[in-house]
């Protein structure tokens, strides 16, 4: 590169990166002067490298992941996205070691406490959604062998129990939201990619026969559904079907993957006493309702919630106002 300026700024440089320089001088009479040399690595932007104090959570997200996916790990589902959905979310996607979305919600105690972190799936709308990093307990998804989830023991316990754990203005940051739980059936959930899974899961649930005509359930608390799950892999496991998901390639680039089982909000349609789960190898199934697995809470945010701090890593997470 020459010029003539006494400064240079090189631009789309790759972040976390170790670039060399050289630099000489040269007259009008063509002498020059020695080299000097020097490196310097440069950054992997963060989310507070696009966020101030106070600016809304929803837009801070969006506008990091507007950044693009190398940088971010976000990825826009603006139907333009291969082999994502047309829903305009933006979600977190990749291995958990370099996705950084944690969050530590309900208290102001540094460092966070495990059972305060929480993991963003993605922005909706303008609301963050938000899964508990850790299960709070084994627990059945209804103990009285119903799948129907208005009246299941896990949807009492979300909404009656663990809310409470918070206090009243942690309460308030917690948005209700209407989760599409009507379900469907094996072949249209997990022997489906997550773009297929999510149409039978969240567009057009299928209730069946066995559900009352269930489809919907307004409440402050929920689970992730089975097609989260498979969104939050990296893209290049977007074709495949959920319950392949168990493969070592996938696994290790989705975050979400807890290593144990764990309920989804989904039912099986077509069969009054089955849930679908994620099994601790990894692939999306279904089982009995009254079994005992992993419950991790999800809940949207309110859109008035702001960003204050943190860079969305497990050491320093996103903390909001």
């Amino acid at each position: 590169v020459e010029s003539t300026s006494s400064s240079y700024t090189f631009s789309n440089l790759t972040s976390d990166a170790t670039f060399y320089v050289k630099v000489y001088v040269k007259d009008s009479n063509n002498r020059e002067s020695s080299i000097s040399s020097t490196s310097i690595k440069t950054m992997i932007p963060t989310i507070k490298d696009v966020c101030s104090s106070g600016t809304n959570l929803a837009s801070c997200i969006k506008s990091f992941g507007d950044k693009g996916s190398s940088v971010s790990n976000i990825y826009h589902h603006d139907g333009t996205l291969k082999n994502g959905i047309n829903d305009n979310s933006y979600r977190f996607a990749g291995a958990s070691n370099i996705v950084n979305n944690y969050v530590c919600f309900g208290t102001n105690v540094t460092p966070c406490p495990d059972d305060n972190l929480y993991r963003i799936i993605g922005v909706f709308g303008d609301k963050v959604k938000l899964i508990k990093s850790t299960s709070v307990e084994n627990k059945a998804w209804d103990i009285n062998d119903s799948s129907t989830w208005s009246t299941s023991s896990l949807n009492t316990y979300l909404n009656n129990e663990f809310i409470t754990t918070f206090d009243e203005t942690t309460k308030g940051k917690i948005e209700k939201a209407t989760w599409k739980v009507g379900g469907n059936t094996r072949d249209n959930i997990e022997y489906q990619p997550a773009k297929t899974a999510y149409q039978n899961e969240v567009v057009q649930p299928n209730p069946g026969t066995t559900s009352n005509g269930e489809t919907e359930d307004n409440k402050q608390i929920g689970l992730m559904y089975a097609s989260d799950y498979g969104f939050a892999a990296a893209p290049s496991a977007w074709t495949s079907i959920l319950y392949d998901y168990d493969g070592a390639a996938i696994k290790s680039a989705n975050w979400m993957y807890l290593g144990a089982t764990e309920w989804t909000i989904s039912r099986r349609a077509d069969y009054s006493g089955g849930a679908f789960y994620v099994n601790s190898d990894g692939r999306v199934n279904y089982n009995l309702v009254y079994y005992y697995f992993a419950v991790r809470p999800v809940f949207y945010l309110s859109s008035s919630v702001n960003y204050a701090s943190g860079d969305g890593t497990k050491n320093s997470p996103i903390r909001v106002n």
